[in-house]
């Protein structure tokens, strides 16, 4: 509750307002599966190098393989505007 006694409306997570009709807001919804592997021999320690992945678009089912997280990332990107809110482009990565 405000200062000035004014309570603001909550929806609830289902989406219902308290007079059981749908809220007017649309959520968009991107889900990624992102799945990482690495190989080595079987009498070999495992280390942290080798790693590579792959991001998959649950919607689309469009997936793409990376071996460096900004790769997907940039996959992400096309669905998701991923740095648009914190201010402006992405950073640019440290090794250009």
């Amino acid at each position: 509750m405000s200062a000035d006694n004014t309570q603001t409306p909550s929806v609830p997570p289902n989406g219902d307002d308290d007079r059981g009709e749908m809220a007017t807001s649309e959520a968009t919804i991107a889900s990624f599966i992102l799945r990482f592997t690495q190989e080595h021999p079987s009498d070999a320690q495992p280390t942290t190098e080798g790693w590579r992945g792959v991001v998959r678009h649950v919607q689309s089912r469009q997936q793409t393989g990376f071996t460096r997280m900004e790769e997907a990332l940039r996959f992400i990107a096309h669905y998701v505007a991923i740095g648009e809110e914190a201010g402006g482009e992405q950073a640019a990565s440290s090794d250009d």
